[in-house]
């Protein structure tokens, strides 16, 4: 199934991607501002990071065919990077229950969508739209104390959406819905961050674990007002992102010194986990 998916994605992104020469174009700047929860809640005691306020800036361009009718093919390319600090209450590498505050958090994410503008009169429109995206976190809990490790998460999906927009002479009002089907995901524990560890295992040191995980889907709304001013506009748009991802496989957990390496028999699972992003992007459209 998701290999179908991804085919299919890539079938309808191939064609009308650069197919407009000829027509017209808008690009969206956008500064962003968000509240972010991250949570692992089916361990004994739940995992959770959690940002007050992370911030940072999107991209969007959009192309679309140059006649006007009942319907335009479109595509589009967007960019998004968010920082900020987050608060981590969970455990160290070895189990240690741990809180932290202030660690470093990010993320960078690229998607390719196209779509059909299928147009009512001239006050309403409905965009269904299909793509693919890529994601990527890097949590800094390296920043810990004593103990942390760096995470990166990375997914590749299928995002498979709608907007209906409503004009009312230069001012639009659009309403997006999506679903985003995951294909591949792969988070990297950087236990190497660890560094020297105590006995039994001497001048040893932890090597970096990647856990494979692939069953989970994403769900994205957003209400966007827009104000047109002729050669620009200005919006706002209040959103709601969310991720659900299950267990992956377990994977063991390796030592070395350098020259040796040795499987300790412990191995490390990435937990059924949860990510809330809610907030509102602020911009401008030429």
């Amino acid at each position: 199934m998701k290999r179908w998916l991804l085919v299919l994605s890539i079938v309808f992104l191939a064609g009308p991607l650069f197919a407009f020469r000829d027509g017209k174009g808008k690009f969206e700047l956008a500064y962003e501002i968000m509240g972010y929860t991250y949570r692992e809640p089916h361990i004994e005691t739940p995992i959770l990071l959690k940002a007050h306020a992370k911030h940072g800036a999107s991209l969007k361009y959009t192309a679309w065919g140059a006649g006007y009718g009942i319907s335009d093919t479109f595509s589009a390319i967007e960019l998004r990077y968010i920082t900020g600090k987050t608060d981590y209450n969970g455990y160290l590498w070895d189990g240690t229950p741990s809180k932290e505050e202030d660690l470093t958090d990010w993320y960078a994410e690229g998607r390719l969508l196209v779509g059909q503008h299928w147009y009512w009169g001239n006050a309403w429109m409905l965009s269904p739209y299909l793509g693919i995206g890529y994601r990527f976190l890097s949590n800094h809990a390296d920043e810990m104390s004593s103990g942390g490790y760096r995470r990166e998460s990375n997914y590749l999906y299928v995002p498979l959406g709608v907007v209906l927009q409503m004009k009312a002479g230069n001012f639009s009002v659009s309403l997006t819905g999506e679903a985003d089907g995951l294909i591949k995901g792969s988070q990297k524990t950087c236990l190497s961050d660890v560094g020297n560890i105590d006995p039994p295992y001497g001048d040893y040191w932890l090597k970096d674990v990647r856990n494979e995980q692939d069953k989970g889907f994403g769900l994205r709304a957003g209400l966007k007002l827009e104000q047109n001013f002729g050669s620009f506009g200005i919006f706002v748009e209040p959103f709601y992102r969310f991720w659900k991802i299950q267990n992956s496989e377990v994977k063991p957990i390796t030592i070395t010194n350098g020259t040796n390496e040795y499987v300790t028999g412990q191995g490390v699972v990435e937990p059924f986990n949860i990510t809330r992003e809610y907030g509102v992007k602020v911009g401008i459209s030429f």
